[in-house]
């Protein structure tokens, strides 16, 4: 029997079909085995949290690799084996895939859904055996050797099985393994199609089974990609916070060390202010036959407002000031430094309101603005004492001769700040055994621990019971009166006593 040019013709086209199909095998199967291969080799050598599912992936893709190169004419014809061997090797094969998927499913979806994996791959399974156990029983044959159309039926079921776990599971399953599940559906769906084609249960003679692993493959490696690069963005972003933090740290370290030398800085300039103000109070006081004499001060900070000085004419009048400038620190040690050159330029004079005067005028002129100088003067020459007072508290004078405190109160600005105050200034005698006292508003004014002050009335009390002991004790006992008072309270402001015993 001759053959009709359309049969030839026929068949040369399909000679032609498979030719084609067998170069397209050939060559995404060698990719597949290569790439396997590769992706095998190079998980084994990393030990991180992907490395398990690349090696399962590695294996699946280059057992499929291997099945597309088995699965050609050019294969077939090099070794001369019966068909019926080919088509169980490709089953087996086929079902061999299953495993090395399964692995790689729950390594990469993560342990959460093991189960759901496994139960959709061990429904494939159960078809897969079922369908070989019908084949060698029964003979049912379809171009692809051992798969029947119970496999057929089997990868549709399984098919629209994935669907339903894709669906379901879609919010737990993070968006990194999403391509991978589409890509083995596509896949699954490829592999159907096949099996439909080879079958010849649909009118189209197109294969795409190669094509959907490759398309798996891809969605994998992107997969992959996105989890890889994720990790190393996380990674960056915790390198970068931390060498930022370590920055931070060493700017931190940086400004200490910055604000220490400031502070030792300051520390030293405060010292050598307070060593300064130190030298300007008078080395000691002076000595007269008829008049004993002593001074105490203690500064609240390093640097303290308060001041006393005295001055001893040649007629033998000794002039006393004890004043109190406005503020602590290196403004009010400004004060006092304008204060001792005035006073000692300004003290001769007899009148006490004409050193206030000049003093005060001078002060203004230096436009220290806010900066004032309350002050307490009195001149003593035998008996006669003379006191005036700006802006400070009254002048005690205890009398021995009944036993009784006076106070000299005169109401008056500070220096410095109103221009041409009509100072005031008291005249009165002093006996055997009257005591003069000068002091700052520190000891009246302190606070104890309940915010309550010592009074001014306190100090003329304080007086009475240690005016018959020496200038020393005196000062001593008001000392620890104050202490006592604040009970462990810091002391607020500047404290400061001058004492004058007539003997």
């Amino acid at each position: 029997m001759v053959a009709t040019p359309a049969v030839v013709l026929s068949s040369l086209a399909d000679q032609r079909h498979d030719l084609r199909g067998d170069l397209v095998n050939i060559v995404i199967g060698a990719i597949l085995l290569e790439l396997g291969c590769a992706v095998v080799a190079l998980a084994a050598f990393r030990q991180n949290m992907y490395a398990r599912s690349l090696i399962y992936g590695g294996i699946c893709w280059g057992l499929y690799g291997l099945r597309l190169v088995g699965n050609t004419s050019l294969i077939h014809l090099s070794f001369d084996l019966p068909p019926l061997f080919w088509g169980y090797l490709d089953s087996f094969i086929t079902y061999l895939i299953m495993l090395p998927a399964i692995l790689f499913a729950e390594q990469f979806l993560g342990p959460g859904r093991k189960s759901s994996i496994r139960r959709m791959w061990q429904l494939q399974a159960v078809y897969a055996a079922s369908a070989i156990v019908i084949d060698s029983l029964f003979g049912i044959r379809t171009a692809m050797g051992p798969n029947s159309f119970f496999v057929i039926l089997g990868m549709a079921v399984i098919t629209a099985n994935g669907a339903l776990f894709l669906f379901q599971k879609g919010e737990e399953i993070g968006r990194d393994a999403r391509p991978v599940l589409a890509g083995a559906f596509f896949f699954i769906l490829m592999v159907v199609n096949t099996n439909l084609v080879n079958s010849r249960l649909v009118p189209w003679r197109l294969s795409l089974e190669p094509l959907g692993m490759l398309v798996f493959v891809i969605c994998m490696g992107y997969a992959i990609a996105r989890r890889y690069f994720a990790k190393e963005r996380e990674l960056i972003a915790i390198t970068y916070e931390l060498r930022e933090s370590a920055l931070r740290a060493q700017a931190a370290e940086a400004q200490a060390r910055a604000i220490e030398a400031e502070n030792q800085r300051r520390a030293q300039e405060l010292e050598e202010a307070r060593r300064l103000q130190l030298m300007m109070l008078p080395r000691s006081t002076p000595q007269l036959p008829n008049l004993k004499i002593a001074a105490y001060m203690k500064p609240a900070t390093e640097i303290g407002g308060d001041y006393y000085d005295f001055h001893l004419a040649t007629d033998g009048t000794l002039t006393v000031a004890v004043g109190d400038a406005t503020g602590h620190g290196l403004k009010a040690s400004t004060v006092v430094t304008a204060t001792k050159s005035l006073f000692e330029a300004f003290a001769h004079e007899p009148d006490i309101t004409c050193i206030f005067q000049q003093a005060s005028h001078a002060l203004k002129r230096m436009n220290l603005r806010s900066l004032f100088m309350a002050m307490a003067i009195v001149k003593v020459h035998n008996h006669r004492l003379l006191a005036s007072s700006a802006g400070m508290p009254p002048v005690l004078i205890y009398r021995a001769a009944n036993h009784s405190v006076e106070e000299i109160a005169i109401r008056a600005m500070p220096l410095g700040s109103v221009k041409n105050y009509p100072y005031r200034q008291q005249e009165t005698t002093i006996s055997v055994g009257d005591v003069v006292m000068l002091m700052s508003d520190g000891l009246p004014e302190r606070f104890n621990e309940q915010g309550e002050t010592l009074g001014y009335t306190r100090g003329g009390e304080l007086l009475k019971e240690v005016a018959e002991k020496a200038p020393e004790e005196i000062i001593d006992h008001f000392v620890r009166a104050g202490e006592a008072w604040a009970g462990g309270r810091p002391q607020d402001d500047d404290v400061t006593f001058v004492i004058l015993k007539r003997t």
